[in-house]
């Protein structure tokens, strides 16, 4: 996988696949928002430090397609799909997907020309007993039932959302 395509994967919280995931996509083209504007865009990465956001060394391009965002590296197999469904204010649902993985899911605060993602942990959402009727656990990954209902699920978990762990910022 190529170095900036395994920047936005780690940007998305993808860190070691123990985040939360569907074996589908839950939302469609229509249920995202183009969240930096249309167009095509250059973004830098930022990763949490001691306390400080931290610029990595790669960018990613993102482009938008339909509502959602193309994020590559210039190879047409590396592309992720990132879609940002509104949630509540600032809040955003990502769903991250690509043709070969099942898609991932991680919260983000959206401000002007960036946005704070958090990751959504499966070893911290295991230990949330109410969140069982909603989630599968299988060893260290987690997958969203097929019956979970998408916008009570993520407006419990956006309550019970840990800390930001990268930062995305647009640069034109």
């Amino acid at each position: 996988m190529a170095r900036s395509l395994a920047a936005i994967l780690l940007l998305a919280g993808l860190l070691s696949g123990c985040v939360l995931q569907s074996r589908a996509p839950l939302f469609s083209d229509s249920d995202s928002r183009l969240v930096f504007g249309e167009g095509q865009f250059k973004a830098l990465m930022f990763g949490l430090k001691d306390g400080k956001w931290v610029r990595e060394d790669d960018r990613v391009s993102l482009a938008s397609a339909g509502t959602h965002y193309v994020a590559s590296d210039g190879k047409k197999d590396d592309e992720i799909a990132l879609a940002f469904v509104p949630l509540s204010g600032k809040w955003h649902v990502v769903q991250a997907s690509d043709v070969r993985n099942p898609a991932v899911y991680m919260f983000a605060e959206v401000n002007k020309g960036s946005a704070d993602i958090y990751p959504l942990s499966c070893s911290a959402l295991k230990s949330d007993a109410a969140l069982a009727k909603w989630i599968e656990f299988t060893g260290d990954d987690c997958f969203i039932n097929a019956d979970a209902p998408p916008a009570e699920l993520f407006t419990a978990l956006l309550a019970r959302r840990g800390e930001a762990t990268s930062r995305i910022e647009i640069v034109h």
